[in-house]
């Protein structure tokens, strides 16, 4: 998984709560020890320090062999392409 990707699903975390009340807790869960490694709260990275600052708990999980596997062969999948924006 690209860093993009986890970086747009914090965003995604933050823009959503910020239509709820209370404000709900969040949490980005990530299932790769080295791909979370520069986003954990120990870690010396700007996005780190912004997922703090927005409030992002960062944990690794650990998944179950079979579901991990799933995981990674849908994420060799091609993916379709993206439909093209309707904003202005």
């Amino acid at each position: 998984m690209s860093r993009f990707w986890k970086h747009s699903d914090a965003l995604k975390l933050t823009w959503i709560s910020s239509t709820l009340y209370p404000r709900p807790r969040l949490v980005l869960r990530l299932s790769d020890p080295a791909a979370a490694a520069s986003f954990l709260p120990g870690a010396r990275s700007w996005a780190a320090q912004a997922l703090r600052d927005l409030g992002i708990t960062v944990a690794v999980v650990e998944l179950p062999d079979d579901v991990r596997q799933r995981v990674l062969d849908a994420q060799r999948r091609p993916r379709p392409p993206s439909a093209p924006s309707s904003a202005p």
